[in-house]
């Protein structure tokens, strides 16, 4: 009867430390994440070939959608597809200008990833964050192959107004597309530490019970 109840002891042992540390390192995460979190800012833009100034340069029938959330503190992730277009996208920028008008280059954006219309991450400066957060419509995204150089393009669109949110966690679909997990799974490293400890327990008590077994033969 005493085997039985330190075996069984050692075994809850065993359980509870890999559960209080499961309880630890969970919380230790969500003190993280909340200590961290930042704002996220939704915009986007959908535009053609139409809307390249002078009026007539773009290439007809494109047309370009985009998808982007920015942080104050410049995180940005985007997705921007085009399509219609007859050329491989070589450029892809976000330029300073209203509607109607060219400007400036201010944020180079991965060339490759909007060709394949996948996802993509730049960091900008805190202050054009902010200065895009608070005035999209003054910014505009503009897309370029070998025979649509700046500075007009292959498709243009104007950036649209934000809203906050949490960011999202994008992941590429394979065509270009993303969604945003809505769960998150549980720490991988705080599983296999409680899942060692169990076992350990577990170990511990059989060595003891044949232990015991050979003391009282």
């Amino acid at each position: 009867m005493t085997v039985r109840r330190l075996i069984g002891a050692a075994s809850a042992v065993g359980a509870l430390t890999a559960a209080s540390l499961l309880g630890i390192t969970g919380l230790a995460s969500a003190q993280e994440d909340d200590g961290g979190k930042k704002e996220w800012f939704t915009l986007s833009a959908s535009g053609s070939g139409d809307e390249e100034v002078p009026e007539g340069s773009g290439e007809e029938g494109t047309d370009l959608t985009a998808s982007i959330s920015l942080t104050e503190d410049g995180d940005m992730t985007y997705t921007i597809t085009v399509s219609g277009n007859s050329e491989t996208i070589s450029a892809a920028h976000i330029h300073k200008g209203k509607e109607g008008e060219n400007g400036d280059v201010v944020v180079e954006l991965d060339a490759e990833a909007v060709d394949e219309g996948k996802a993509a991450e730049v960091e900008l400066e805190p202050d054009l964050a902010k200065r895009i957060i608070e005035n999209p419509e003054n910014w505009y995204i503009n897309t370029h192959s070998e025979s649509f150089q700046p500075p007009s393009g292959v498709a243009r669109a104007q950036l649209k107004s934000a809203e906050k949110e949490e960011k999202p966690d994008i992941i590429d679909t394979g065509d270009g597309g993303q969604f945003a997990a809505s769960q998150a799974g549980p720490n991988s490293g705080a599983v296999a530490a409680g899942a060692l400890l169990i076992a350990s327990a577990a170990g511990g008590a059989i060595a003891f019970r044949r232990r015991s077994g050979t003391d009282n033969a």
